[in-house]
């Protein structure tokens, strides 16, 4: 084996995409996607209901700005070296 790490990753969107997310289907969505985690043993960073990302953040409906895609990749970032053993990052995690 190659000992390669998977993430996958769910981004942030704004508060009107969230209030209308329909909840059996994301339901549904998380419970394949954690018996695919089990099987291929992979991470996950779900942003989608991260509070640090207003709608000021975004561009549109779904699509970040460069200050939410760096702040985002800032996030993703520090995840990946704090599960794969690398450094701590709390100031991102206080945004």
């Amino acid at each position: 084996m190659n000992n390669i790490k998977a993430l996958l990753y769910f981004p942030p969107f704004p508060d009107i995409f969230k209030r209308n997310i329909d909840s059996i289907m994301q339901k549904r969505t998380h419970n394949v996607i954690n018996e695919f985690q089990k099987k291929y043993n992979f991470d996950i960073l779900d942003l989608t209901y991260d509070k640090g990302f207003s709608d000021e953040l975004f561009c549109d409906w779904s699509h970040l700005n460069a200050e939410g895609a760096n702040l985002a990749t800032e996030k993703i970032n520090c995840y990946m070296d704090k599960i794969w053993g690398k450094s701590d990052c709390e100031k991102i995690d206080e945004r």
